[in-house]
């Protein structure tokens, strides 16, 4: 347990014993003379956020954290320090040769320009080191942050690396010499023209927005790949063990390969791809704002699709394992196809679409804005529908499980059926509906004639239950209104309760 040192006990404290400190609250002057006394057992020294300007020449040391200590110009050589954090020390120019060191964090040491020689280092981050021009003689580095450091050329010969990050090197132009790497992150490197074909361990490679590079080397052991926004590639190459390809941007990309352990493909904005088809594995497309896509085809896994502002896209099809489809505003698309397990569509202006199929599983459908769908057909399991703003939409069917229902500013809309589990209606601006077949209980009663409560009453006449409800919940001069067109009906006034 760590020692507390404050302008308290620092006087006091017997330094003789002492293997871990923290100095906390103290000045200059204290640190000073505090540091200055013997410590022959010490081996952790935390000085984060303090005043201190000099690092003691304390060789039991083997964890130094001077965090954000920005009166430190320069770290002493501690041959048994194995941990230094010496991150946001912005007047630290140089880490010297440190032979034990395995952890180095120096993120945002903006001055520093050299690290020399450390042998035995494992992890180094040195995050937005900017004056940092080179890194090297880290034979047993396996973790490197370098992200942001605008002073790099090249990372090469770091034989023991499995993690790079190098996000944010605007002037890396290189990487070579990395046979073990399992991770490479290298997004916004604009200047980087290549990924070396010789990563064979290579597992995730994030490379978005490197705009020089044109291609993507074969890596047969790449799992995750993210090149977003790399508007020159040209192609993706047959990679054996890919599941997941992120390439949205990619505009001169004109088609996927058959990738057969593929599952996740995100290619929204590839305005140069036409097809898409034949990936066996595949459970989640999104290809929105593909302009140039026509068809969308043999996807036997596929769950989810997602092909918004697709504007050329004509067909869909061979895809019996999908359960979300979002193709909103996708205009040349004429038809959707028998799909069985689909449970939500939403397919909203798609003003080339004139009917949906019958889909037996479809739970929710949005067909907002589809001025040429005239029907929906009889859908068992909907819930939901939206299917406002359907102009030529003439009719509801006789949707048993139906919740939620929006039918606004569906102008040829003549009447709406008896739903019994309806819960939630939006019929505004349906200027061609006859008010009696809404719901009682969606309508304001005391606005309507007596003519229209009859024509209501008889039109429910099959649904008693409704129509006990609405008188049970009903008071006053309304439901006086009501009993007396009850008492009037034929059909209805022998069931019902008072």
């Amino acid at each position: 347990m760590s020692t507390i040192i404050t302008s308290d006990n620092y006087l006091s404290i017997d330094t003789l014993t002492l293997t871990s400190i923290t100095i906390s609250n103290m000045t200059t002057k204290m640190i000073d003379t505090f540091l200055s006394k013997p410590f022959p057992l010490l081996t952790k020294l935390d000085c984060t956020y303090s005043t201190i300007t000099r690092i003691p020449e304390i060789q039991t040391l083997t964890s130094l954290n001077c965090s954000a200590c920005v009166g430190i110009s320069s770290i002493p050589i501690l041959n048994n320090l194995v941990e230094l954090d010496c991150s946001y020390c912005h007047r630290l120019i140089n880490i010297p040769a440190l032979p034990n060191l395995t952890s180095l964090n120096c993120r945002e040491c903006f001055n520093l320009s050299r690290i020399s020689e450390l042998p035995n280092l494992t992890v180094l981050d040195c995050d937005r080191c900017a004056s940092l021009t080179g890194i090297s003689s880290m034979e047993s580095l396996t973790s490197l942050n370098c992200g942001d450091c605008t002073g790099l050329t090249s990372i090469s010969k770091l034989q023991s690396l499995r993690d790079l990050d190098c996000h944010g090197c605007t002037n890396l132009s290189s990487i070579s010499m990395l046979p073990n790497l399992n991770i490479l992150n290298c997004m916004h490197c604009y200047n980087l023209t290549g990924i070396p074909a010789d990563l064979l361990q290579l597992n995730n490679l994030i490379c978005e927005m490197c705009t020089s590079l044109t291609n993507i080397p074969v890596l047969p052991s790449l799992n995750e790949l993210n090149c977003n926004g790399c508007t020159n590639i040209t192609s993706i190459p047959m990679l054996p063990n890919l599941t997941r390809l992120y390439c949205s941007g990619c505009i001169k990309l004109t088609s996927i390969p058959n990738l057969n352990k593929l599952t996740h493909l995100r290619c929204s904005t590839c305005t140069g791809l036409t097809t898409i088809s034949k990936l066996d594995a595949l459970t989640h497309l999104d290809c929105n704002r593909c302009s140039g896509l026509i068809s969308i085809y043999e996807l036997p896994s596929l769950t989810i699709l997602d092909c918004k502002m697709c504007i050329n896209l004509t067909s869909i099809s061979e895809l019996c394992a999908v359960n979300i489809i979002s193709c909103s505003m996708c205009d040349n698309l004429t038809s959707i196809p028998y799909l069985p397990v689909l449970a939500m569509l939403d397919c909203g202006y798609c003003n080339g679409l004139t009917n949906i199929p019958e889909l037996p599983s479809l739970n929710e459908l949005i067909c907002t804005g589809c001025t040429n769908l005239t029907r929906i057909p009889l859908l068992p399991a909907l819930t939901g529908v939206d299917c406002s703003g359907c102009t030529n939409l003439t009719s509801i069917p006789q949707l048993e499980s139906l919740i939620n229902m929006n039918c606004s500013s569906c102008d040829s809309l003549n009447n709406i059926p008896v739903l019994p589990q309806l819960t939630n209606l939006k019929f505004d601006n349906c200027y061609s509906l006859n008010l009696y077949t809404v719901p009682l209980k969606f309508l304001d009663i005391s606005t309507l004639s007596s003519d229209l409560l009859s024509h209501a009453i008889e039109y429910n006449s099959q649904n008693l239950d409704y129509i006990q409800t609405c008188l049970d919940t009903t008071t006053g001069d309304q439901r006086k209104l009501l009993e007396k067109i009850i008492r009037n009906s034929v059909l209805v006034k022998s069931a019902i309760k008072y």
